[in-house]
């Protein structure tokens, strides 16, 4: 009889006789489902991967009551200059067009912070601008968007060189299921990614 180098798990040898072999496989499959058993459940699970084309896409059902928050991964190149990047939220295929959208962005350059934009309530929310049609990435946590509470948005990235910071807050306790993301001119390529946290 052996046991696993990590774990110290039992396995059979090819010295051991059968019955002893077989006792060490139960045993192997005990310890291991003890281990996975013991596994931390948090982490992220993809829902939704979509190409970014055109100046609107939407997507659909990515939230629900499988998951409270989300994480949505932006990569964008738009193709206008100075061109905002903005996202509605949506449920039953429809765009809320509330007029309820808090935002804030915060550009970072060279040592230096300016406000990019903020928004006293808004018909959608601002996530970055693609100053002079550069690459943008985002990293946003979606906080309670399928729950009938209110929904907020908070993340970092970056435009080329610059850093960006993003909040946004909707003031209305609604259940939302997926989200419009826009340009004013169109996506030249990339892709949004919506992640579900594991409790």
């Amino acid at each position: 009889m052996a046991v696993t180098p990590n774990y110290s798990w039992p396995v059979p040898v090819n010295t051991d006789l059968v019955k002893d072999g077989a006792e060490a496989i139960k045993d192997l499959g005990d310890a291991i489902d003890a281990t996975v058993f013991g596994l931390p459940a948090g982490g992220l699970t993809l829902i939704s991967n979509t190409a970014l084309t055109g100046s609107s896409v939407s997507i659909n059902n990515c939230f629900s009551a499988t998951y409270k928050n989300y994480r949505m991964i932006l990569n964008l190149l738009p193709d206008a200059t100075n061109a905002q990047i903005r996202i509605k939220f949506r449920t039953a295929g429809a765009d809320n067009s509330s007029n309820i959208y808090y935002f804030n962005n915060l550009l970072f350059t060279t040592g230096t912070t300016s406000s990019l934009n903020s928004g006293a309530p808004q018909t959608y929310t601002v996530v970055t601008e693609a100053l002079g049609g550069g690459i943008s990435t985002m990293s946003i946590d979606i906080i309670n968007p399928f729950p009938a509470e209110k929904t907020t948005m908070s993340g970092s990235g970056a435009y080329e060189v610059r850093g960006l910071q993003h909040f946004t807050y909707f003031n209305g306790a609604t259940s939302f299921d997926g989200l419009t993301i826009s340009t004013a001119g169109s996506f030249t390529s990339g892709n949004l990614r919506i992640y579900g946290y594991k409790d």
